[in-house]
């Protein structure tokens, strides 16, 4: 239903609009529409089309919705409004509306209705609530003479109105009807040179909105930009700093080596005059002191002390008989070196022999966990096992993360004092096992892995799949295609965590590069997702998909530990920000190992 103000308007009314319409002259219609084409598009505003387009106007004031401002302003110049309603005050229109509405009948409602003033028209609708119905000869009789009672004194053509007079018998009806004519085609110019002025802000107002829309995109990609040239100096910085601390590490490691290389030549040629004398003489010396010390002789504190150690702890003592059982091998092995070099005809037997010596060496050493050592290694091994606290072992876990990220040490060296360092971590928390506590979540992740798996609880690994294969040659270098890792490696890598996680309440969820972005589920446990992001050229994908995905993991509340694998320094330190764990490559390699061995 057609409406007002937002009010719906009786059928009777816009049957008057209707009939309002079909009575406007052609050149009032037509100069109109001049200025308001959209009311007719599709059509000219000519004679030849002014049925079709009075059928287009009588189905905008029929139509469901509110009718154009403008289009009743003009039947408000057409009608009724213009002639009478137009004249009065709103204060003498809302005095004596219920005597004009009965009087005249709904002829007046539609010029109320079409009336600017916003009053007027509220009065019209509350007639229109009333729902009056029409009255009689008498009682319209009696509303005229209250109009003329009240009105006749100032208003003489209301006065003729009211008797039924033609308004020719009025005084001076020619030059009246000159004067309202002068008057309406004035309000029609001025009306439609108003439309046109509102058509025409209408679209400055839509270019305006269109540009201020276009202006504040490009103010955000201004900020977006600047923020990641922020971030992006941040890093560089940060970089710039680890060069700096490397190249100064360098040079005290340059300046340090051509020192004992100094030191290493001036104690060579003072060994090569009368050398001969210096040692012999320092061995009397050592002997000496040793026999005017020999109740405090640290040899025999050292036998007690490990007496004593064997007792506490019985698996060091089984160490201690192995590490014996080896320096006899070894020292073995050395005679049958020897042997051979000496002989003129050296025994095939000897051969044979040093093989099975090396092979029984090689494998108490790795029952010790001392196999490929160097002084350098033994040392660091030395630590982790003398740790006191897991502090202390926290620690040395930032120097064996240091040493990966540096390429100091071989994957095996690493591997090997990851083992070292998580048996010490594994010893450590037995220790304080009494307590009956769980570990927090800020524990090492090789911990959190293995106490979730042994305790059926849930942790959420992320792996950074390319990093890893990639990283791990020793696990995956078999299943290379020309140096580029084929779908096989990732496969292996899907099927080592599935090994760990089976019959297990934790998960993995292992996400590779990948043009088109796709996921799906290997096993129950270990999902396999592929990033998307473009072309193969396009770097940090698989990152970027990780990143995205721990910020989804926190928004949507999942309270159990994640730990991200990768060697990755920048997707380490954002992951670290976003709440998660980091495990190196060398710790997760060694857990396989341990896994798997």
């Amino acid at each position: 239903m057609a409406t007002i103000d937002n009010q719906q308007i009786p059928d009777a009314i816009v049957d008057e609009f209707r009939g309002i319409i079909d009575i406007i002259t052609p050149a009032s219609l037509l100069a109109y529409l001049k200025s308001r084409p959209e009311l007719i598009k599709g059509f000219r505003p000519t004679q030849s089309n002014l049925g079709i387009i009075r059928k287009r106007l009588i189905g905008i004031v029929s139509e469901a919705g509110e009718i154009d401002r403008g289009l009743l302003s003009f039947l408000a110049g057409e009608s009724f409004n213009i002639e009478f309603v137009a004249v009065f005050s709103e204060a003498a229109l809302a005095h004596l509306f219920s005597d004009f509405a009965q009087y005249c009948g709904p002829s007046f409602i539609v010029a109320a209705l079409l009336d600017e003033r916003e009053g007027v028209r509220k009065l019209a609708f509350d007639s229109l609530q009333t729902k009056e119905e029409s009255c009689r000869q008498q009682d319209r009789d009696k509303h005229g003479a209250v109009l003329k009672d009240q009105l006749g004194p100032f208003l003489g053509h209301v006065s003729s109105l009211l008797e039924g007079k033609q308004e020719d018998q009025v005084g001076a009806p020619a030059q009246r009807q000159e004067n309202y004519a002068a008057q309406l085609k004035k309000s029609r110019k001025d009306i439609a040179a108003l439309e046109k002025r509102i058509v025409k802000n209408k679209e400055e107002n839509r270019i305006g909105k269109k540009l201020s829309d276009k202006i504040g995109a490009k103010e955000s990609e201004i900020v977006a930009l600047g923020e990641k040239l922020a971030r992006e100096k941040i890093a560089r910085k940060d970089l710039e700093e680890k060069l700096q601390q490397q190249s100064v590490k360098t040079l005290e490691l340059q300046e340090t080596l051509e020192s004992e290389i100094r030191a290493g030549i001036d104690r060579e040629m003072r060994a090569v005059v009368r050398g001969w004398l210096k040692r012999p003489a320092q061995r009397a010396t050592a002997i000496s002191t040793i026999q005017t010390q020999q109740d405090s002789d640290i040899l025999s504190r050292v036998d007690d002390v490990l007496s004593r150690q064997e007792v506490v702890d019985r698996d060091y003592g089984n160490k201690r008989l192995l590490s014996e059982r080896v320096k006899k091998l070894e020292a073995a092995r050395a005679k049958i070196i020897q042997s051979g070099s000496d002989a003129f005809n050296p025994l095939a037997e000897l051969l044979t022999i040093k093989k099975e010596l090396d092979g029984e060496i090689e494998k108490i050493r790795t029952l010790l966990g001392t196999a490929n050592g160097n002084a350098f290694i033994e040392n660091i091994k030395i630590r982790i096992n003398s740790a006191p606290t897991s502090e202390a072992l926290a620690q040395i876990q930032e120097l064996l993360i240091e040493l990966e990220q540096n390429d100091i040490l071989s994957s095996v060296d690493l591997k090997d004092l990851y083992m070292v360092y998580n048996r010490r971590m594994e010893l450590l928390y037995e220790r304080y096992s009494s307590a009956a506590e769980e570990p927090s979540w800020d524990a090492d992740p090789g911990w959190t892995i293995k106490n979730a798996l042994h305790e059926k609880q849930k942790v959420h690994l992320v792996v950074d799949g390319h990093n890893v294969i990639f990283g791990l040659t020793d696990l995956f270098v078999d299943f290379y295609e020309e140096g580029i890792p084929s779908a096989r490696a990732r496969e292996k890598l899907l099927e080592l965590l599935d090994g760990i996680l089976t019959d297990s309440h934790s998960c993995a969820s292992v996400f590779f590069d990948g043009s088109v972005a796709s996921e799906r589920s290997f096993s129950q446990n270990v999902k396999e997702i592929y990033s998307g992001g473009g072309a193969a050229q396009v770097r940090n994908r698989a990152d970027e998909a990780i990143l995205d995905y721990l910020i989804a993991l926190a928004a949507g509340g999942e309270k159990i530990p994640v730990i991200v694998v990768s060697n990755d320094m920048e997707l380490q330190k954002q992951a670290r920000e976003k709440g998660a764990k980091i495990m190196p490559l060398m710790q997760f390699s060694a857990l396989l190992f341990e896994f798997y061995a």
